[in-house]
């Protein structure tokens, strides 16, 4: 009795794996061709994959590093607003970098074909430059590198 039933259940069993098998086998087959296929001119389906592959794994590291950082960055700006009476400058100042910048990296940010920054950009503004005429006007304007700024 024993026997009997072990052997049909096996037999089975052995069947279904390698139709199983033969699926799978085929299917991944039959993906790369077609992919390459379709993205020959754009580098191919295995660089597109190493990409987004790669563009996962940093995102594993990038992400929680980018939240701890953006998180610090909040509650030291909001300390630095409290502090400073409501000074919403000197928040900014480190808001802004902290705040700032991209929270996941994308595939073609790794290739290069965008922009990354971790950090927000902080604002730098040249000084404007001003005439020996309009600085004489004004007694906070002083020379600096040969010109004038206020």
């Amino acid at each position: 009795m024993g026997g009997v039933g072990m052997g049909s259940t096996r037999f089975g069993l052995v069947r279904r794996r390698r139709l199983v098998v033969a699926v799978v086998m085929s299917s991944v087959l039959a993906l790369p061709v077609h992919a390459r296929a379709e993205n020959a001119d754009e580098g191919g389906f295995w660089k597109e994959f190493g990409l987004g592959v790669g563009a996962v794994v940093t995102n594993v590291v990038y992400m929680p590093a980018k939240f701890v950082w953006a998180t610090i960055g909040a509650v030291v700006g909001g300390l630095a607003y409290g502090l400073t009476l409501g000074s919403t400058e000197t928040a900014n100042a480190i808001w802004e970098p902290t705040l700032g910048g991209n929270y996941v990296l994308t595939p073609r940010m790794l290739a290069g074909e965008e922009k990354f920054s971790f950090s927000g950009a902080a604002e730098t503004t040249p000084p404007a430059t001003l005439s020996e005429d309009e600085a004489a006007k004004d007694p906070h304007i002083r020379e600096y590198d040969g010109q004038w700024t206020q």
